[in-house]
């Protein structure tokens, strides 16, 4: 197909939907095709910077220098989950930590903050609290609410906006510390569900706000 045929298309595409009583102009999708058609350098150089940052934030991998987390796969605990959460336009990744063993809570929470050339991260904040088993009873209640043993683990990504949230689990037999469940749940737009109100719980136990600040 001609590359000419190509923008005759896209354009007709752009032409008729902006023109549509329904349509949501403010659509990343949309967006980023009308971008591309207009050539727009800026709108298409701060999409491509905030994929970036995604895929830099995204997963476990941070290098040495920067990681103050644990790597959920190698803790002994009876029971660990881990949080990861950011949002759209702040430099700023949560992580919470929780375990577990026999009648010792932990939770280690760690706020990263990203640089403007986003090439580095630093630990704006690190600290570890003892829970109480009130605590713990809370957390879980608030788990299984959410039904996270049992969710997909992942939905469909819409790009860059929004917030996104990532839950590890790991539950261990106590005697030989074997793996007896594992799971983990990824999504966008969280800050309105139910999965969401223990990642909340945990940053009001660690005294962090999730808005951007610390």
């Amino acid at each position: 197909m001609k590359m000419a045929y190509k923008d005759s298309v896209l354009k007709q595409y752009i032409d008729h939907a902006s023109l549509l009583p329904y349509s949501d102009e403010s659509n990343y999708d949309y967006q980023i095709l009308k971008a591309y058609y207009a050539n727009d350098t800026a709108f298409l150089k701060r999409t491509s910077n905030e994929i970036a940052v995604s895929e830099l934030k995204k997963g476990d991998g941070f290098p040495d220098s920067c990681r103050r987390h644990p790597i959920i796969e190698q803790l002994k605990a009876d029971y660990a989950f881990q949080f990861t959460y950011e949002q759209s336009f702040c430099n700023l990744l949560y992580c919470f930590t929780i375990t577990k063993n026999s009648d010792t809570i932990a939770l280690q929470s760690v706020i990263y903050q990203y640089d403007d050339k986003m090439k580095s991260c630093k630990a704006a904040k690190d600290n570890s609290i003892k829970l109480t088993q009130d605590n713990w009873e809370q957390f879980i209640n608030l788990i299984e609410y959410a039904d996270f043993w049992g969710l997909n683990q992942s939905q469909p990504i819409h790009c860059c906006d929004g917030d996104f949230l990532t839950i590890k689990g790991i539950e261990r037999d106590r005697e030989d510390h074997s793996i007896i469940k594992q799971h983990k749940v990824g999504r966008q737009f969280v800050s309105n569900t139910a999965l969401f109100k223990s990642c909340e719980l945990l940053a009001k136990f660690s005294n962090c706000s999730l808005d951007c600040r610390f």
